[in-house]
């Protein structure tokens, strides 16, 4: 709970530059699901049903506003989460993989070094030898 609550005040600030028309407001309704169901599976459908819409339509709003889909923005927000946690926290690496709803480590590594060009311990390996702050969980 409180790692997602310093994710959610981390992020306030961008929720709130967006303008109010209905696509951004569907776009603020995504994201806020999918920050609530990151540690789960999450599938495109779950997240229209959940707001009363096709998957078609939330699915052209998110393309047309952010030109990625869905389930590309449900991993990105996946991977942003990750890094945000292997670089501010002591948390197990196989820990936050869970946090962010991938269950297997392998998976985890490959998702992490494609996006970063690193895998996540020399992620994080990195900004500890170069002095940067972290936080410890010393619960995990």
């Amino acid at each position: 709970m409180f790692w997602g609550l310093l994710w959610d005040l981390s992020e306030a600030g961008r929720n709130q530059k967006r303008p109010h028309d209905r696509g951004a407001t569907v776009i603020q309704a995504v994201e806020a699901l999918v920050e609530e169901m990151l540690p789960k599976k999450i599938l495109a459908s779950e997240v229209a049903d959940q707001l009363g819409v096709s998957a078609g339509h939330v699915n052209r709003v998110i393309k047309s506003r952010l030109g990625m889909t869905t389930i590309q923005l449900i991993n990105k927000r996946r991977m942003e989460r990750a890094c945000h946690l292997l670089l501010h926290s002591t948390i197990p690496v196989k820990s936050i993989a869970a946090e962010c709803g991938i269950g297997d480590l392998q998976q985890f590594n490959k998702l992490i070094r494609a996006e970063y060009g690193k895998g996540p311990r020399q992620l994080r390996n990195e900004l500890v030898s170069a002095g940067e702050p972290t936080w410890v969980n010393d619960r995990i």
